[in-house]
């Protein structure tokens, strides 16, 4: 068994100054989730391939580190179910 973490910008949820919501897709089994990462940015600032923010966008530094802890964390939790014996899910 094994998890997807991806991330993704909500192009439904734009705010008035046109910044979309970051959104963490977590996916184990086929069964999937998403949640939101509270960080919101501009479209053009976004890489989708890398999953990133730009680097040459302002706070590029701050908000990749935070993606990538929240990706670390979730993996972690994962992990930990794993070796205690528990059957990861995606209930919450």
């Amino acid at each position: 068994m094994r998890i997807t973490i991806i991330y993704y910008l909500r192009k439904s949820r734009v705010k008035q100054d046109g910044q979309m919501p970051i959104y963490v897709r977590i996916t184990v089994k086929s069964k999937r989730t998403d949640l939101t990462t509270g960080i919101f940015i501009h479209p053009k600032d976004c890489s989708q391939t890398r999953q990133r923010v730009k680097d040459k966008s302002r706070n590029a530094y701050p908000i990749n580190e935070r993606l990538n802890k929240l990706r670390t964390e979730i993996q972690d939790l994962y992990n930990q179910l794993r070796s205690s014996g528990e059957e990861p899910s995606l209930a919450i």
